[in-house]
């Protein structure tokens, strides 16, 4: 995500390997080009993101902690739950991806 599609604050810049195509169909790959700061700064923004994830899972896991305790005791006495137990355990209708 960072370093291939350009997907963080470092800006739209692809720092990867390039891969290249010759005119008789057969690809290459060139080895990254990139300085040492600049790795540096990569792996700081991608353990950025990681944090970010991290402390954001952390806090829905908190939030609905009662709710997942539910499904808990539900997938012990069962092992599966259908998508209508699910929503019903959870206490929501049919989930969207706007909800997500």
């Amino acid at each position: 995500m960072v370093v291939d599609f350009g997907m963080s604050d470092l800006g739209p810049i692809a720092l990867g390997p390039v891969l290249e195509m010759t005119e008789w169909g057969r690809s290459y790959t060139e080895p990254d080009q990139i300085s040492e700061g600049m790795k540096e700064k990569v792996d700081a923004e991608i353990k950025k993101l990681i944090d970010q994830a991290m402390k954001r899972s952390e806090e829905l896991l908190k939030k609905n902690r009662k709710k997942m305790d539910r499904l808990v005791a539900v997938l012990l006495k069962q092992e599966t739950v259908e998508t209508e137990e699910f929503e019903k355990v959870m206490g929501v209708g049919k989930v969207t991806l706007e909800e997500k």
